[in-house]
């Protein structure tokens, strides 16, 4: 565990989407202790499963760091600890980044690890296909939710229109949601990879994935502030580079990411993990870059939910430098060998 100091070598890249300059990460020395940061989860959901990667995998060790990792529930209160101090980097999605952001805070997305909506639109025997939802009820955790947004996406991209054509509820527990479907008081649920297979034990089936619709939509990502990332430069290229680390373990390691998933999720019917594994196998991208078009999304369904986000300009909300300097460093291509 003890390594390292690193020294500074700036091999400045900008980033596209209007970063800061970005100090290539140093080798950390064999005698110096590694650098003391603290880093917060928010969900025990696989969406979380880079930083648990990176801190099972020793990664953060690798790379000169003494990573305290913290569950923190919610991505609210997970921010406002950030912007006490008393937190560093986040995982959370862009939601809660825009939000802060707007309440005065300079926090940034510097890493993007799921720039898609993965909800899933599960269905009874009843439903085969998109027309047969008018005229039945579909079960969100809450009205202006972030499923029920994309809820709401998914009708328009159908030609329905939501509360006309299709009647939304909201049932807030995931367990309640499901046992709603399998008991016929709802004929349709937004569901995540956990609810997958109950829903499907209780007879639904997967009437739509929202990743496979193209709509974009920034969520779990790493956020930090945007003064600690100007103080600490090389820190954050080392956080980048370990969760980067994490990512390819579990695209590559499906034994020891199943292992992880059920320690943190703390699923132990194979079935269950192995959902849980797929969900996210091939949405971690190998660039894990936040992206604008999805931020942009963000402040839309923010917007829609009456938070006035519609005109804001989200582009100094991301930084994609700090991962573009690691990709165009070789490093990533030559962890997955092309």
């Amino acid at each position: 565990m003890k390594t390292l100091l690193f020294g500074l070598a700036f091999a400045v890249t900008l980033s596209a989407c209007g970063g800061v300059a970005v100090p290539r990460a140093s080798t950390p020395s064999s005698s110096a202790p590694p650098v003391k940061i603290t880093l917060a989860w928010v969900s025990p959901t696989s969406s979380q499963a880079p930083a648990w990667m990176a801190y099972e995998g020793g990664y953060f060790q690798q790379n000169g760091l003494d990573v305290d990792l913290q569950y923190i529930q919610n991505s609210p209160t997970a921010a406002a600890a950030m912007v006490n101090g008393g937190v560093q980097f986040v995982q959370m999605a862009g939601p809660a980044v825009v939000s802060a952001d707007m309440a005065g805070s300079d926090q940034i997305m510097i890493m993007g690890l799921v720039n898609e909506p993965l909800f899933l639109l599960m269905a009874n025997t009843d439903v085969t296909k998109p027309e047969d939802l008018r005229g039945k009820t579909v079960a969100v955790t809450k009205v202006g939710s972030s499923d029920d947004f994309m809820l709401r996406e998914v009708l328009s991209h159908w030609g329905m229109k939501p509360d006309v054509d299709v009647n939304i509820t909201a049932i807030s527990n995931n367990q309640g949601r499901v046992a709603a479907l399998g008991n016929g008081l709802v004929q349709a649920i937004m569901a995540g990879a956990t609810e997958e297979l109950p829903a499907t034990r209780v007879g639904g089936h997967v009437l739509a994935r929202t990743a496979e619709l193209g709509i974009p939509y920034q969520a779990a990502g790493i956020v930090t502030t945007r003064g600690y990332a100007q103080g600490h430069q090389d820190v954050v290229s080392r956080v980048v580079k370990s969760i980067t680390q994490g990512v390819h373990r579990y695209k590559t390691d499906k034994p020891f990411a199943l292992d992880v998933l059920k320690k943190y999720i703390r699923l132990d019917k194979p079935d269950d993990l192995e959902v849980n594994y797929k969900a996210y196998a091939d949405v971690f991208p190998q660039v894990p870059a936040p992206t604008l078009d999805g931020m942009r999304e963000v402040a839309k369904e923010l917007a829609t939910d009456g938070q006035g986000a519609g005109g804001v300009d989200v582009s100094s909300m991301i930084d994609a430098s700090y991962v573009k300097q690691l990709e165009d460093s070789g490093f990533i291509r030559q962890l997955y060998g092309s």
